[in-house]
């Protein structure tokens, strides 16, 4: 896989250092009204309330991934969550301090989900660099008593091996 230093976007298009062209990833466009379709076994999720949706109109080398992913969060599944992770990763969510470790992850995510009905994410933007994704949009939370809570949020997650090596979430959850 070859990598491009992209300088900037010009009318939609990546642009490198010297101004020109550069040609986009070859990466499935996302079709709203079909199913995603993924190189890994499909997940047994629940869907979340609402689903996980991917708004962003400009497709990324890793729009399968974050689909898949925060399919797994949505589900509120840390088991499903934890598959994508490397044995040494490291989380941290907002302003908490951060965890390291799978298993350590896995329980994370497992106690959190306890204290919420659902959650529905929907991403409206994937940029990706060398082995870093970045992906940012709106997150739905349906509280245990019924009521609703949206914010937006941002992640950033570090990839080696294609698993996630660093996961960090930028989102303010102080209103859960």
């Amino acid at each position: 896989m070859s990598r491009m230093l992209i300088h900037g976007i010009f009318h939609g298009k990546p642009v490198d250092t010297s101004g020109q062209f550069l040609p986009l990833p070859d990466v499935p466009v996302l079709d709203r009204s079909r199913t995603l379709r993924v190189s890994r076994p499909p997940l047994n999720l629940t869907i979340g309330e609402p689903p996980m949706q991917i708004t962003t109109h400009m497709p990324a080398a890793h729009t399968a991934l974050i689909g898949d992913l925060y399919a797994a969060v949505d589900a509120l599944n840390a088991q499903a969550v934890a598959g994508f992770l490397t044995d040494d990763v490291t989380f941290r969510l907002g302003n908490f301090d951060a965890i390291t470790g799978r298993k350590a992850v896995e329980d994370a995510n497992a106690s959190f989900f306890t204290t919420i009905r659902a959650m529905g994410h929907t991403i409206t933007g994937i940029w990706t660099s060398g082995d870093a994704i970045f992906c940012e949009g709106e997150v739905h939370y349906t509280r245990k008593d019924q009521s609703e809570h949206k914010v937006p949020f941002a992640t950033r997650l570090g990839l080696r091996d294609d698993k996630i090596a660093t996961y960090n979430v930028y989102a303010d959850i102080s209103g859960l």
